[in-house]
């Protein structure tokens, strides 16, 4: 760990069964034992990791986090942890941070022991819907749903109906809203519609969506059938989508039969509420800029038919992984020469982006042409949401 990111108050050598000591660090409170080599333990306390980019990235080998201590992730702090992450504390014992000007972000390349699990923070934006994922594993959507106060619910005590569905992808619509009586956990790498509340005051208020559960560490196959599937990030950090040889486009589409997305349809398709009156769905593939999927973001991919049982999954892998705090879903990229055509018709409009591209060819250019999402709005509202 680079010097920058600790405050060194004094060095102590301790001795404890299993583990190797070189000396001890105090910050924030906390004591943290060092181990041979990067690897390091939080033995007691409240310690806050201050590690503000990549470039002045915390990087550990292993992380235990003892029964009597906690870590906490600023919105702007950046850890990697190449190897074990052992968090005896369980979910109060580690948690990530978000706020508007950015989330903490937390890869583990290995394995979580113990609990290994978190709280991990995610701010979006008042009175919209949302697609998102969760971030970690094994909470039950009904505990999340009463966790979260910031996601609609219209209804009285033990009847209510909450702004939160799935996506049926067999019927190609959307579920019905979740009820009081919801069972079940969050599915790894499953995607879900959420509306959060509106704005009641002068001031947009924080929203913030809590999730609680175990942190996801290695790579994830998520299963998918043929047709339009919602899922998700599910770790702890940001993803690359579209850029660099590792990113999920490259990794699930394929010219081979064992490529899972569409070829006709080889992008990711994200929901943007301020595009148009209603909203639209956006494309992101090899054309479009450098774009990146947050912690708890959700997105659609269209999955092919006759894919047999061993190859019915999208992978997301820790390569994919990136540490940035305050990422859009785009970045700023070299501009291609481009023509948008509109239609508008009783308040619903549809576009299509014509870009000029050199190497492009009148068919199919397998990850630079996209199919279109739908023509008919997304959602069903209810009235008084």
């Amino acid at each position: 760990m680079k010097q920058a990111l600790i405050i060194f108050a004094s060095m102590l050598i301790y001795g404890m069964p299993g583990f190797a000591q070189t000396g001890a660090i105090y910050n924030n409170c906390a004591h943290i034992v060092s181990q041979t080599g990067s690897n390091w333990v939080i033995k007691s306390g409240n310690f806050t990791l201050t590690s503000e980019s990549a470039v002045n990235l915390a990087t550990l080998g292993n992380l235990k986090i003892n029964d009597d201590a906690s870590l906490t992730l600023t919105n702007k702090s950046c850890l990697t942890v190449n190897g074990t992450l052992t968090n005896i504390k369980g979910i109060s014992g580690l948690v990530l941070k978000s706020t508007t000007e950015g989330t903490g972000s937390l890869i583990v390349g290995e394995t979580t022991l113990g609990a290994g699990a978190g709280t991990v923070e995610r701010d979006v934006s008042y009175n919209k819907y949302h697609l998102i994922s969760s971030p970690t594993a094994d909470q039950s959507i009904i505990d999340f749903l009463l966790d979260n106060r910031d996601i609609a619910v219209t209804g009285s005590v033990d009847n209510y109906t909450f702004a939160m569905t799935d996506y049926n992808t067999s019927g190609n619509a959307w579920m019905d809203y979740f009820i009081s009586g919801k069972t079940g956990t969050f599915g790894v790498g499953s995607g879900y519609l959420v509306r959060t509340i509106p704005d009641l005051g002068e001031t947009p208020p924080p929203t913030i969506l809590t999730f609680k559960g175990g942190i996801h560490a290695g790579s994830t196959d998520v299963p998918v059938t043929a047709g339009w599937n919602l899922i998700g990030n599910p770790f702890t950090s940001t993803i690359n989508i579209n850029k660099t040889d590792n990113n999920f486009l490259s990794s699930n589409t394929s010219i081979a039969p064992t490529g899972p997305i569409d070829q006709s349809y080889a992008a990711v398709y994200f929901w943007n509420s301020s595009s148009g009156p209603l909203g639209a769905y956006e494309p992101i593939n090899n054309l479009s800029d450098a774009t990146y999927a947050q912690s708890g973001q959700g997105f659609f991919v269209k999955i092919k038919d006759g894919l047999v049982l061993a190859d019915r999954h999208v992978s997301f892998t820790p390569s994919m992984q990136v540490h940035l705090t305050t990422a859009e879903f785009k970045s700023s990229g070299l501009p291609l020469p481009e023509i948008k055509l509109m239609a508008e018709i009783d308040k619903k409009s549809a576009s299509t982006m014509i870009k000029f591209v050199e190497g492009a060819t009148n068919g199919l250019d397998v990850g630079y042409d996209a199919g279109v999402f739908k023509s008919t709005h997304p959602f069903r509202f209810l009235p008084n949401w």
